[in-house]
C-alpha cells in the first residue's frame, strides 16, 4: 500500500455514548480499505476508545471546569479522522481542551489514568499538536504490515 488515501471523518457530540459510534466508524473505515485483520481493528478500536474518552473528557472539562468526565458539555464535540499514509495508519482526534496529553502513574486502585499507556504499547507513534488556539489534535501511528499475512500463512 502506498500514497495517501482520503480523510474519513466522524464528528460526534462531546458525550459517552459517541465512544461506541467512534469505534464502530474506525472499523467500517478499516474495512472499506481492505484491511480486515481482528487484531488490527481491536488495537484501532481500544486506541479510538481511549482517546474518544479523553477527547470527551478535556471538552466536558473546558464546558465546566471541574474535569470530571461527568458534567455536560452541551453543543461541545469531538473529532475523528481515519486515513492511511503508505502502510500506516493514521488516527486523529480533535477536541477545543485546553490541557494537554500526558501519562498518569495511577495508584493500584485508581480507575482511571492508564488509557495512554494503552496506546503507546499499542501504536508506533503519537503525538498531539494544537492548529488553532483553543484545538488540539491528538494523532497516533499504527504500521499495517504486522498485521497483514501473506497469502499461504494463516492469520
Amino acid at each position: 500500500m502506498t500514497g495517501t488515501t482520503g480523510r474519513h471523518y466522524l464528528e460526534l457530540p462531546a458525550e459517552p455514548s459517541s465512544v461506541s459510534c467512534a469505534r464502530e466508524h474506525v472499523a467500517v473505515v478499516l474495512a472499506s480499505f481492505g484491511l480486515t485483520s481482528r487484531e488490527l481493528i481491536d488495537d484501532a478500536q481500544l486506541i479510538t476508545s481511549e482517546l474518544v474518552t479523553n477527547a470527551i473528557t478535556a471538552s466536558v472539562a473546558g464546558a465546566s471546569g471541574n474535569g470530571d468526565g461527568h458534567a455536560s458539555a452541551l453543543g461541545k464535540r469531538v473529532r475523528v479522522s481515519v486515513r492511511m499514509v503508505d502502510a500506516r495508519l493514521v488516527l486523529e482526534f480533535w477536541d477545543d481542551g485546553a490541557g494537554v496529553p500526558k501519562q498518569r502513574t495511577p495508584d493500584d486502585y485508581e480507575v482511571r489514568g492508564r488509557g495512554l499507556f494503552l496506546v503507546e504499547a499499542l501504536c508506533n507513534r503519537w503525538g498531539y499538536h494544537r492548529p488553532t488556539p483553543g484545538e488540539k489534535i491528538v494523532w497516533v501511528e499504527l504500521d499495517v504490515e504486522p498485521y497483514l499475512c501473506e497469502p499461504a500463512t494463516p492469520c
